[in-house]
C-alpha cells in the first residue's frame, strides 16, 4: 500500500487476539546459524529488517518498541559434529556473517558456567539476538491499518476460484470476499485452506521440540519427548519481558 496507494488489502484472521499464533508462541530468537544457505540469506535480511523496524513504523510520531536485544548464540559442538559444524560456519562467513568459532578454552572464556570438556568448540554469533514478537506484529498490524488495510475477524472455509483462477474467499460468517489475489498465511493449517482450492501443501503441524544443545544425545533426547506448548509456560515468557521492560537487566 505503501507502493501503492489504490491497493485495497483486506486481512483475514480467525484469531484476532493471536493467542495461537506461530509469531506470539515463537521463542522469538533472530539467528544466522543455519547450515542451509536460504536460511543464512532470509536470516540476514531480517536482521536489516529489524534494524530499522521502530523507524520504519512509526505512525504520527508514535514508534513502536520491539526490544531487539543482540546478545548473540552459542552453539556447541561436540566431535560426532564438527565436520558439519565447520561446512557450516564456512558457509556462514562466506555469506557475510560475523561468526566466530571458539576452543574449549574460549568458550570457559566468555561463559565460565559451561564445562566445554566434552566439546570441541563453538560457533557464536554476536549479532544474534532476541525481539518481542507480539511487539513487532504489532507494529506490523497497526502501520499496515494507518496506510488503509482492514482487519476483519472471521475464518476463511473456502478459497472461491473459476476456471483455475482465484475470485476471492468464502468467509465462515461474512460471507463472500471478492479479490484478484489471495495470499495464504494461515502457517501449519495453510494446507488446510490450499486444499479448498485444490491445492496441496506439503506442511505437516508438528509437536514443539526444545532442545539446549546441538549434540546427538541432546537432540534424541527431544525427540523422545516432543511436547504440545505449555500455556503456562508462554505466560510466564510473557511476563518476564514486562519485567524486563519495567524493571531492566544487566548482562
Amino acid at each position: 500500500m505503501k507502493a501503492d496507494p489504490a491497493l485495497k488489502v483486506a486481512v483475514v484472521e480467525r484469531d484476532a487476539a493471536y493467542t495461537q499464533a506461530s509469531t506470539t508462541l515463537s521463542m522469538a530468537n533472530v539467528r544466522i546459524q543455519f547450515s542451509l544457505k536460504e536460511n543464512v540469506q532470509i536470516s540476514l535480511y531480517t536482521q536489516e529488517v529489524l534494524k530499522s523496524f521502530e523507524e520504519d513504523m512509526v505512525i504520527e510520531d508514535q514508534k513502536p518498541k520491539i526490544y531487539y536485544r543482540r546478545e548473540g548464540n552459542l552453539f556447541l559442538v561436540d566431535a560426532d559434529g564438527e565436520n558439519a559444524a565447520r561446512r557450516a560456519f564456512d558457509m556462514q562467513k562466506d555469506l557475510g556473517c560475523q561468526v566466530q568459532w571458539w576452543s574449549p578454552q574460549e568458550i570457559k572464556q566468555n561463559f565460565p558456567l559451561y564445562d566445554p570438556q566434552k566439546f570441541v568448540a563453538g560457533t557464536f554469533s554476536p549479532d544474534d539476538g532476541y525481539i518481542d514478537a507480539y511487539a513487532v506484529l504489532m507494529g506490523y498490524k497497526a502501520k499496515s491499518r494507518s496506510l488503509g488495510a482492514t482487519y476483519i475477524e472471521d475464518e476463511v472455509v473456502k478459497i472461491r476460484t473459476n476456471r483455475k483462477r482465484v475470485t476471492g474467499a468464502e468467509l465462515a460468517g461474512l460471507g463472500q470476499l471478492n479479490s484478484e489475489f489471495v495470499i495464504n498465511c494461515a502457517g501449519a493449517w495453510a494446507p488446510e485452506v490450499a486444499k479448498t482450492a485444490d491445492v496441496l501443501l506439503p506442511i505437516v503441524p508438528v509437536k514443539r521440540m526444545v532442545f539446549h544443545e546441538i549434540t546427538k544425545s541432546a537432540i534424541e533426547q527431544a525427540l523422545k519427548e516432543t511436547r504440545e506448548v505449555d500455556e503456562q509456560l508462554v505466560s510466564s515468557q510473557e511476563a518476564r519481558r514486562i519485567l524486563d521492560r519495567l524493571v531492566g537487566y544487566t548482562l
